[in-house]
């Protein structure tokens, strides 16, 4: 997640992912995460804009559990570093830390969730 250079705080993620009607570990459900970068950047906007940048995919196994090793994201940036446009107003941050989770399985309903960092 984190590029030479920046400033991180590690962050380890584990969970497990339980059934609704019966508190049984799920197994082989798809956990997903993905977030910006210690510097606010999300891949997809921005100077590191690629395919699987800051995002991840675990199975939960057996027990449902799963571990995601991550660095704490950033707080959005200004408008003007996403898209290096002096057109675009200077906004200062406008995003409060966050990793956004999805959890899917084909026999349970999608969650989609977000976790919020002070």
């Amino acid at each position: 997640v984190a590029l030479p250079g920046q400033a991180t705080t590690d962050l380890e993620l584990f969970g497990r992912v339980l059934s609704s009607e019966d508190c049984a570990p799920v197994t082989g459900a798809e956990v997903e995460l993905w977030q910006a970068d210690s510097e606010g950047f999300y891949g997809a906007l921005g100077p590191r804009d690629r395919e699987g940048y800051c995002r991840a995919v675990q199975t939960t196994t057996q027990e449902g559990k799963f571990r995601f090793l991550t660095q704490q994201p950033g707080t959005y940036g200004s408008l003007r570093a996403y898209f290096g446009s002096k057109a675009v107003p200077d906004l200062p941050p406008w995003g409060p830390r966050h990793i956004h989770v999805l959890v899917f399985h084909p026999k349970f309903r999608l969650l989609v969730a977000q976790l919020y960092f002070p």
